[in-house]
């Protein structure tokens, strides 16, 4: 069970660990937001193509 970790399995391992720790941050950042509602939708424009 003695295993030698290659220099490319560390630099794996820590490209995961820093994508998981960057999705947790981006998570909670999400959760910050105050919740809206929208009341009012104006089309400005052409309305209608043929």
């Amino acid at each position: 069970m003695n295993r030698i970790f290659r220099r490319s399995d560390v630099a794996g391992l820590a490209a995961t660990a820093v994508m998981v720790v960057a999705s947790a941050l981006a998570a909670t950042a999400a959760w910050a937001v105050e919740p809206f509602t929208v009341r009012d939708i104006r089309v400005e424009g052409l309305q209608r193509v043929e």
